[in-house]
């Protein structure tokens, strides 16, 4: 339905990608505003999809043989005629001098909340072993950038059964995951901040850290599995894998309309082997988001005005508001304003404003306001605005400056 037949040949151009890295997890399309928010709840390579697009045999690790490669991706809440656009790079590997290639792109329409595929036909001459990576664009902002690799020792693509039989559990290896817990937040080591078993609803990430010991010298596969424990049977929310070396390693799931209440688990695979079930719970939280929403003016109540995530470099200034209700008095508010990136400034991940106030407990609207640079404009490029309440972050919202 969404296959694109390209070859990879001639190929040119790629860079090397960092696979060794956490999960992102899922990315709001646009902002809060309005009800529940359009988001990207799930990007999974695999090697086939079922009749809805869901993913079958998810893996990061094709054979050169591979027949066809297929991306899995969970949209909730799409608008209508949202373009899902995918691109297909080659970033490096056997292919001596060629680097960042763009394989082929392909844009579909789609609304609503469902699965999407994209798949890419195997060249003539088999894949190139190496590196590659899907990027994943919604209405022409990015939104993830899933890696996978081609190797010739991938396992070779086979029909999953339709009533596999109990296989027994593979032998572990050596390594071992200790002090493995939930956490607000991570160090810079990737140890715990604020351990807790317990966030509060509308938290819109939650850590799980661990310490690796025993790891071979190449590193050792784990897998983190989230799931919503629900009240009959177990429901698998999102997976991802990561390859570490031994010290502290952390996943991250980010839910951009924030967690709702209810009792979950992540589950940790270290090569295959199931190692830990790690339970934690969500419950009404006191301090309430209700609402976020970028926008280009506020009026006197701080309510938004024009709203809009894209913004022209000489906007006079560009606003936030946010609407925070049961919050008690003297409550904490640090907002950071990000440069993710563009053609505007030579870096990425830029703390480009910060500030801090104190709430009273008046419930309703707080209004956060981004100035440009003095005689200068705004940056072109895509930035972030974070709030944080009493040192939790409440909101995370996406913008353009072009």
């Amino acid at each position: 339905m969404y296959n694109r037949t390209h070859l990879l040949t001639p190929l040119v151009a790629l860079a090397v990608m960092l696979i060794l890295i956490p999960l992102s997890g899922c990315r709001s399309l646009i902002s809060l505003a309005g009800g529940a928010p359009p988001s990207v709840d799930a990007v999974v390579m695999c090697r086939n999809v079922d009749s809805d697009g869901a993913p079958v045999n998810p893996t990061t690790t094709f054979s050169p043989d591979t027949p066809e490669i297929f991306c899995s991706v969970k949209l909730s809440n799409a608008p209508a005629n949202s373009r899902a656009r995918a691109e297909w790079i080659y970033r490096e590997g056997e292919l001596e001098g060629v680097r960042d290639y763009l394989i082929d792109m392909y844009t579909i329409t789609t609304e609503g909340t469902r699965h999407i595929y994209f798949s890419l036909s195997m060249p003539d001459d088999g894949w190139p072993q190496g590196i590659y990576e899907l990027v994943l664009y919604m209405n022409d902002k990015r939104m993830e950038a899933v890696p996978f690799t081609v190797s010739g020792t991938a396992p070779v693509s086979t029909p999953a059964p339709q009533d596999p039989d109990p296989m027994p559990p593979p032998t572990p290896t050596g390594t071992s995951l200790t002090e493995v817990t939930m956490a607000r937040d991570v160090a810079s080591n990737h140890a715990p901040i604020s351990p807790t078993s317990t966030f509060d609803a509308g938290t819109p990430t939650v850590y799980t850290t661990m310490l690796v010991s025993g790891a071979p010298q190449d590193g050792v596969m784990i897998r983190a599995e989230w799931y919503d424990m629900g009240p009959s049977t177990p429901t698998m929310l999102e997976w991802h894998e990561i390859e570490v070396g031994d010290g502290y390693a952390h996943f991250y799931y980010t839910r951009s309309n924030g967690w709702p209440a209810g009792d979950y688990a992540i589950w940790l695979y270290v090569d295959g082997d199931l190692r830990q079930t790690v339970p934690y719970s969500v419950t009404a939280s006191g301090l309430q988001v209700s609402e976020a929403t970028m926008a280009r003016d506020i009026d006197s109540q701080k309510r938004p005005v024009s709203p809009t995530t894209t913004f022209s470099p000489s906007s006079p200034a560009i606003y936030c508001s946010v609407h925070i209700g049961d919050r008690p008095s003297a409550t904490h508010a640090q907002f950071d304003w990000y440069y993710l990136y563009g053609s505007g400034l030579n870096v990425t991940d830029h703390l480009y404003a910060s500030g801090e106030i104190t709430l009273d407990d008046t419930e309703g609207y707080e209004g956060f306001i981004l100035y440009p640079p003095v005689s200068a404009a705004f940056p072109r490029g895509e930035y972030a605005f974070i709030l944080y309440l009493d040192g939790e972050e409440e909101v995370f919202l996406t913008f353009t400056v072009q």
